[in-house]
């Protein structure tokens, strides 16, 4: 315990404890945008995929649900377009 408590004191974790010190002011690293930005990216890119792969799944479930026959056709009347006939 006493080690920790040793490192902890003796580190940047105690800058300002005592009157007149000042913590350390570090300017923004411009790397930090690129990190960012991955991360972004990578977020959009994978909320688009689930939402791609949902839709799919609702459309097969869709059409695996519909009527069908034996022969794998959609049920109902079919109508000849050449010949206007049931």
């Amino acid at each position: 315990m006493k080690h920790v408590l040793y490192t902890t004191v003796n580190s940047n974790a105690m800058n300002g404890i005592i009157h007149g010190v000042e913590v350390a002011d570090l300017p923004f690293a411009y790397y930090n945008l690129i990190i960012i930005a991955v991360e972004v990216i990578t977020v959009g890119l994978t909320t688009w995929g689930v939402l791609a792969i949902l839709q799919r799944y609702k459309k097969e479930k869709q059409l695996a649900n519909a009527p069908e026959t034996a022969s794998g056709e959609p049920e109902g009347p079919v109508v000849d377009e050449e010949n206007k006939t049931e």
